[in-house]
């Protein structure tokens, strides 16, 4: 069954998604998520786990099956995404 959770708030800091079957406590898939990269007066940040202000969703996917037309993902695996970057730290434009 797929399944989808809400945002959840938490403190800036490196994390992992585990993805478990039903009932299980072993995780299919395991992905640490980007870190990101912190901000200076001449290079504005990029969003990750480890700086504040990000904003990320994570999207698992299940291996496709042998016969599949589209893309052949032989194991299932965690996309990131940076929904939100932190502000900015270079002047604007």
């Amino acid at each position: 069954m797929n399944t989808v959770s809400g945002y959840l708030a938490r403190a800036t800091g490196a994390f992992a998604t585990r993805v478990t079957a039903t009932g299980s406590t072993t995780a299919v898939i395991s992905a640490a998520a980007p870190a990101g990269t912190a901000g200076s007066a001449s290079v504005d940040p990029l969003g990750g786990a480890t700086i504040a202000g990000s904003i990320i969703t994570a999207i698992a996917f299940p291996a496709a099956p042998a016969n599949s037309a589209g893309a052949k993902f032989t194991a299932p695996g965690v996309v990131y995404f940076v929904d939100r970057q932190p502000p900015r730290t270079t002047p604007n434009p």
